[in-house]
């Protein structure tokens, strides 16, 4: 008789303890952004363009130089990637820019003879992308084909009359087609909303440009050096 008396004593004395605990509950970690799903997005940017080219007139070689410009380009871009439980991150992006106008000189011994001009400038790229996402923060690597359409017009400025009254132009559409390598890195804003930067280097094949009036065939290859940034809606 006296245990149980004793024994209900204890339960009475320990309950109210127990009763004002609080369990302990700990914070669920927070969800890692999942980086899969197709995205749309806008992008600009700046291109160190360089053209090495031949100028040819009559069969014989009359001429060679380099042209550079540094255009602003803008454009669009969609895309889908996957995101593996390792956080490895494998995706496909298609883009098209157009790019402002860009001028240069071709310089002789004898002096600048003619310019050329660039216009109605499109160009765009199909890359394949590889990276590794750490929650937020993106870092790729991606490349693939890419390709540039212009009007390309070259100005006589001296000498070479050829019976037209100078300055005259001759102008030429020029399509170009090569390969795209680069590296960059996106970051998660909120939502679905991503920002990113990146590097490409662009290498194009060599193209022949016929400017009839001058008589001149000029054999260029061109190569890019674009930064561009970018904002997207993943979805």
């Amino acid at each position: 008789m006296k245990r149980s008396w004793i024994s209900a004593l204890a339960i009475l004395v320990a309950a109210p303890a127990a009763a004002g605990e609080t369990p302990s509950v700990k914070p669920a970690p927070s969800a890692s952004y999942d980086w899969t799903g197709p995205r749309i997005g806008v992008n600009f940017g700046w291109s160190w363009d360089r053209n090495a080219y031949d100028a040819y007139k009559g069969g014989a070689l009359s001429s060679s130089g380099i042209d550079s410009a540094t255009p602003f380009h803008g454009g669009v871009a969609i895309g889908y990637d996957y995101m593996f439980a390792s956080r490895v991150v494998v995706g496909v992006a298609a883009s098209i820019d157009a790019s402002a106008d860009s001028s240069s000189t071709n310089a002789t011994a004898s002096g600048s003879v003619s310019t050329s001009k660039s216009t109605d400038a499109v160009g765009g790229a199909v890359l394949a992308k590889l990276g590794y996402a750490f929650d937020d923060l993106l870092l790729y690597v991606d490349g693939g084909w890419a390709w540039s359409s212009s009007t390309v017009t070259r100005t006589q400025l001296v000498g070479n009359r050829n019976g037209y009254t100078l300055p005259y132009s001759d102008s030429v559409d020029v399509t170009r087609s090569g390969w795209d390598i680069g590296a960059g890195a996106a970051y998660h804003i909120w939502g679905g909303w991503e920002v990113s930067a990146e590097y490409d280097y662009k290498r194009f094949g060599r193209v022949s440009m016929d400017f009839v009036k001058a008589g001149v065939v000029s054999k260029s290859t061109l190569t890019a050096n674009n930064l561009t940034l970018a904002i997207a809606y993943k979805f």
